[in-house]
């Protein structure tokens, strides 16, 4: 049961970070499908630093 509760809570935190992927995209006017490592690199300053990691790795795997 445990799993599955975790499973769950990690779905939510990527789809959270999908949706501060594509908010960063219509802030800058970039199509996500044509997104390259210097936009990540913009992307990656964005976040706060605290969380960076879980963010990233959220759309890495998008």
């Amino acid at each position: 049961m445990a799993a599955v509760v975790r499973l769950e809570n990690m779905r939510d935190a990527c789809r959270c970070e999908i949706a501060r992927w594509f908010e960063l995209c219509t802030e800058t006017g970039l199509d996500p499908l044509r997104a390259r490592k210097s936009h990540g690199d913009v992307y990656k300053r964005w976040l706060e630093l605290k969380t960076m990691a879980r963010r990233i790795s959220a759309v890495s795997s998008w």
